[in-house]
């Protein structure tokens, strides 16, 4: 017969709040065990996930929507609305002397969203930081915002210009300028649809030319002037030899 003792002195786990999109973790102290299942509360007959003898399986763990860390807590690898639950879970063996733990996840919404408006140096690289909702992400110049610069749909990255090398997206959607130029001195629309469409500008202004070394100048003026000297000496100096010589 299996005993389950309700909490135990010796561990617990943590309720938490999470945010949309992001990582969360639940964190436990738990007693010694050699095996972890972690449930949802409303459906304790098959586990979310477990950990036996150092292995993890089960549905959550083979969709990459959980995992467990090595003591035993909860990771969410990208928190959604369906993650707002009681959750519970039970440690021990299989058998006998095992441990239960209940936690609260409550998912509090989406992030804080917007864009980083940023200065860029000619010929140098530059990103545009954002906060997204989760969904595909489309990148407008703003004279033109019949068609995207760039865009990232189901984890695919098209328009003309990705193609033409100029611009990327970030996996979470940030836009990279791969080499800033004056073409570069707009302002920008980035359009997410998660279902519902969101709207956010950003102003890239180019500053001009990246600052250049004084020292290393110098140093270059300084070589350039010596070998100029060297080279106006052995001149000087074959002219000299070829009028002795007649």
């Amino acid at each position: 017969m299996v005993h389950i003792a309700e909490g135990s002195k010796s561990g617990g786990c943590q309720s938490i709040d999470a945010v949309i999109g992001q990582p969360a973790i639940i964190g436990c102290t738990l007693p010694p065990s050699r095996h972890v299942y972690w449930f949802d509360e409303t459906d304790d007959a098959e586990p979310l996930i477990r950990l036996e003898d150092g292995a993890r399986y089960r549905r959550g763990y083979d969709s990459g929507e959980y995992n467990i860390t090595t003591n035993g807590s909860l990771a969410i690898n990208r928190v959604s609305t369906a993650h707002n639950f009681s959750i519970l879970v039970i440690t021990g063996t299989k058998d006998d002397n095992n441990h239960k733990f209940h936690a609260q996840l409550t998912v509090t919404g989406f992030p804080t969203t917007g864009c980083q408006s940023i200065d860029g140096i000619i010929g140098q690289p530059a990103i545009i930081e954002c906060t997204f909702p989760p969904g595909d992400v489309y990148w407008f110049d703003e004279t033109n915002d019949v068609e995207p610069l760039i865009r990232f749909e189901g984890g695919d990255r098209s328009g003309r210009g990705f193609e033409s090398g100029d611009y990327n997206i970030t996996n979470n959607g940030p836009l990279v300028v791969n080499r800033v130029s004056t073409a570069n001195n707009f302002s920008i629309l980035v359009i997410t649809r998660d279902g519902s469409e969101n709207n956010f500008i950003a102003q890239l202004t180019v500053t001009g030319m990246p600052t250049t070394d004084n020292k290393h100048n110098a140093l270059v003026a300084s070589l350039t002037c010596v070998v100029t000297i060297v080279a106006f000496g052995a001149i000087t100096l074959a002219v000299i030899l070829r009028e002795e010589e007649r």
